[in-house]
């Protein structure tokens, strides 16, 4: 099913409820499984080495984003736009050079870090974070498919590889170990199944792709558009590479500033206080299409009004989940050990910054459907260099706190900059207050 813009507000509304209500369910029942693998992790390595698996799987996920070119982002929008016109032969023109590209930048990312290693007797990767470099390109191409079934609105499908049958087969793995073996799986065991994992989640996630374009795209001839495609793609690269590297410079920057048992105990609380952006998650998975069509035929009302509808339903949802977050953090956090408890006030500075991000609105998205990547991308940029220089001031200082304050401050900073210039430059209003 396409996405309908040429609807009602009325139905538009309509859809964006139906949409994320399904998409919000499948991302709860997701990060409760992400909750359950984090859990077993902890318990399974101890502080220590899952502060070392938080801090290889930060890199990885960095790297995994620059290899997607911004194709994981661009899809969603032109990939929307063909199926509304009927543009078969571009859409397949673009699925095929995304995923050439992608693969190849992969490839080059791995073979750069190879002869970095090799040049510098200083310089050596354990077996751990080599089985995490091998997660890299098969992170990336699954980012293309989720994307691509996002673009058509199969929000819950997106989901199913990555979020669901990868944790599913890494705990598979380690209840065999643990249970039937016997065997204590140390930090690179649990890598290694984590990349078994990620290419059955590939196989998956490919073979969902082929089911869902054979008859429309099977026997259409590839038209390829590379030079407007990677225009609107890189900027969007940098945008959302800014904002994976912000999320994860807390983690890194405790890592390195401080001990990195610390980066294990900050990052479940910092997890813990991403689900309150599930619900933004659901809304934009469905928004994101329709504002792309609206804002293109120029039917500002109609946008206007679902921003609105998009960003209330958004901070209902992160308001509900951030309330049950405050009342079970202690007993949630203690499951992951008693010493990850200590994370509690690190948990509620975080969903200070979640709550004012959600009323907000989805303003990154909103900018980047709106065909403003490149000024997204300066305001990414603003916003990283404050959350680093934040960092490094205040980690010395208050450890884990300092950590959680100077992500919240450039958190706001950032949301603050994107809706003031929604307002100024197109004259539309993407927060929970009345304009």
């Amino acid at each position: 099913m396409k996405p309908d813009t040429s609807i009602s507000p009325l139905a538009l509304a309509k859809t964006l409820r139906q949409g994320a209500a399904a998409g919000m369910l499948a991302r709860l029942a997701a990060a409760g499984l992400a909750l359950l693998v984090q859990i077993v992790l902890a318990r399974v390595l101890g502080v220590p080495a899952y502060g070392q698996y938080v801090f290889i799987i930060a890199w990885v996920m960095i790297l995994a984003k620059l290899a997607t070119l911004g194709f994981d982002t661009s899809l969603v929008r032109f990939a929307a736009a063909y199926s509304e016109t009927d543009d078969f032969a571009a859409l397949k023109g673009l699925w095929r050079w995304s995923n050439l590209l992608v693969t190849g930048t992969a490839a080059s990312v791995l073979a750069a870090l190879a002869i970095l290693v090799a040049g510098n007797a200083t310089l050596s990767f354990s077996p751990a974070e080599y089985a995490g470099l091998a997660l890299i390109p098969l992170l990336a191409l699954t980012a293309l498919r989720q994307a691509l079934m996002q673009s058509q609105q199969r929000v819950v499908r997106a989901l199913l590889p990555d979020s669901f049958l990868r944790p599913l087969l890494l705990l598979a793995a380690i209840a065999v170990w643990v249970w039937v073996l016997g065997y204590r799986p140390d930090l690179s065991d649990v890598l290694s199944v984590q990349v078994a994992a990620a290419a059955a989640s590939l196989v998956l996630g490919s073979l969902m792709v082929v089911n869902m374009t054979r008859r429309r795209l099977a026997s259409r001839e590839a038209e390829y558009r590379g030079r407007e495609w990677l225009r609107t793609s890189i900027p969007l690269l940098v945008t959302s590479s800014l904002v994976l590297i912000q999320n994860q410079t807390d983690v890194l920057m405790l890592g390195l500033l401080a001990d990195r048992a610390h980066s294990g105990i900050y990052a479940v609380s910092a997890r813990l206080s991403e689900t309150v952006t599930y619900g933004i998650v659901a809304v934009n998975a469905i928004f994101a299409p329709l504002c792309a069509g609206l804002y293109a035929r120029g039917e500002r009302e109609d946008l206007q009004q679902l921003m609105r509808r998009a960003a209330r339903t958004g901070f209902l949802l992160a308001a509900v989940i951030s309330l049950l977050l405050l009342a079970l953090a202690k007993p949630v956090l203690g499951l992951f050990g008693p010493v990850f408890v200590t994370g509690f006030a690190v948990l509620g500075i975080l969903l200070l910054g979640q709550l004012f991000s959600a009323g907000a609105g989805s303003v990154g998205m909103i900018m980047a459907m709106t065909r403003h990547q490149v000024t997204l991308a300066w305001l990414s940029s603003g916003s990283l260099v404050l959350n680093i220089l934040l960092n490094a001031l205040l980690i010395p200082l208050w450890d884990m706190t300092g950590a959680a304050i100077a992500t919240t401050v450039s958190t706001i900073a950032w949301n603050l900059g994107g809706t003031i210039f929604l307002a100024r430059r197109e004259r539309l209003h993407s927060s929970v207050l009345p304009s």
